[in-house]
């Protein structure tokens, strides 16, 4: 199965406030340090890592993540200075 954003950079970032606010009631109580990450990942758009990684996917098997969203993962990983992708993984978890 192929992956498919329809909405693009605007569907991140509205998947994002309503994820956010579930998580974080008050965000104004998060340090300024976080807000720098939030700002600098809010405007970063990877949309069209998207469409540049159609070709590499099968048509089968089961929905594949978004290579947007697993670039950008990956990118606040090293922002981060998280370098192991297994330490990550168990972060995010």
């Amino acid at each position: 199965m192929l992956p498919c954003n329809p909405g693009g950079h605007a569907a991140y970032q509205d998947t994002f406030v309503s994820d956010f606010l579930k998580f974080y009631p008050d965000p104004f109580a998060l340090p300024k340090s976080t807000w720098d990450y939030i700002v600098q990942f809010w405007y970063l758009d990877l949309s069209l890592t998207d469409s540049i990684m159609q070709e590499c996917y099968s048509v089968f098997g089961p929905e594949p993540r978004l290579p947007s969203c697993m670039l950008r993962s990956y990118l606040l990983a090293l922002r981060l200075k998280v370098t192991s992708i297994t330490v990550w993984c168990r972060m995010l978890r």
